[in-house]
C-alpha cells in the first residue's frame, strides 16, 4: 500500500495494511455463495428494471411492473437493498419519478413515509472507475504498490492493481469532486444503461480520457515506465 502526492510528487510506502475483505476468487463470489446456498428457493433475475411497485390491499401482495409495462409477478414481501428506487436522482438518470415513492403514497403508512423521506435526503459521494485487464503480469508489475492512494490530484484518487486473479487488472478511481461534475454520465454497457439510463457517449469519453491522463501523469511522477502492452479488456468506464 502506498500514497502519492501529486502536488509535491512524493511517494510514501506503508508496510502495514488495513484488513480488507473481498470475495474469493472473484468480487461477486460472496453474493454468488449466498444465492447458491439457497438453491431451489431463490430465482435470480439480473438487469431487470422495476418501473412500478403496487401493493394490492385486497390480496396483500406486491405487484411489480417492468420497464415496458410487463407484469413481473406478485410477491408476499418486498426487500429493497438500494436507495435508488426512492431517491430523487432516479428521475435524473432514468426519467420519471422514483417507483417506490408512488407505492409509499398508496400505502399511506406513516413509518414508511418517514423512512423514505429520510432516504431521499441522503447525499452520496459518486466515483467513476476506469477498468482494464491485461494478459501479462508485466503490464502492472512496475507499479510500486497494489493499492495506491493519490492526493492532490483533482481527478484521480486511487489506483488498484489486482495481480492474483486470472487476468491482471487495473482499476482507476476518480475523486468524488470530479465525479460530481459529471453526475449524469454513465459507462456504456453498464447496469445503468441496461436499465434505460440516458447517457452521452461524448461525455463518457471525456471522463475516461481525463482519468487515464491523470494516471499517466501519476506514473510519470513516480518514475514508472509501464509496458506498451494493450489491454485485452477496456479501458471501460
Amino acid at each position: 500500500i502506498g500514497t502519492y502526492n501529486a502536488q509535491s510528487r512524493v511517494y510514501s510506502h506503508s508496510i502495514s495494511a488495513p484488513k480488507l475483505y473481498r470475495g474469493r476468487p472473484h468480487m461477486s463470489s460472496l453474493c454468488e455463495g449466498l444465492v447458491s446456498s439457497q438453491e431451489g428457493f431463490v430465482e435470480v433475475n439480473f438487469r431487470t428494471m422495476i418501473k412500478d411497485f403496487h401493493f394490492d390491499q385486497s390480496e396483500r401482495v406486491w405487484q411489480l411492473t417492468g420497464r415496458d409495462g410487463e407484469d413481473l409477478g406478485s410477491f408476499d414481501w418486498l426487500a429493497v437493498s438500494s436507495s435508488s428506487v426512492v431517491h430523487p436522482r432516479w428521475a435524473k438518470i432514468y426519467g420519471g419519478p422514483p417507483p417506490l415513492e408512488k407505492a409509499a403514497r398508496e400505502l399511506g403508512d406513516e413509518a414508511v413515509n418517514q423512512t423514505l423521506n429520510e432516504i431521499s435526503a441522503l447525499e452520496g459521494n459518486p466515483v467513476f472507475v476506469v477498468m482494464q485487464a491485461f494478459e501479462a503480469m508485466s503490464a502492472l508489475e512496475a507499479l510500486p504498490a497494489n493499492l495506491l492512494t493519490v492526493t492532490g490530484d483533482p481527478v484521480l484518487a486511487k489506483i488498484v492493481a489486482t495481480l492474483d486473479s486470472g487476468l491482471p487488472s487495473l482499476a482507476l478511481h476518480s475523486t468524488h469532486e470530479f465525479a460530481q461534475t459529471w453526475a449524469n454520465t454513465h459507462g456504456k454497457g453498464g447496469t445503468a444503461e441496461a436499465m434505460g439510463a440516458r447517457s452521452d457517449s461524448g461525455e463518457e469519453e471525456s471522463v475516461r480520457s481525463a482519468i487515464i491522463e491523470s494516471f499517466q501523469k501519476t506514473c510519470e511522477g513516480l518514475g514508472v515506465k509501464l509496458p506498451d502492452e494493450q489491454p485485452c479488456y477496456g479501458p471501460a468506464l
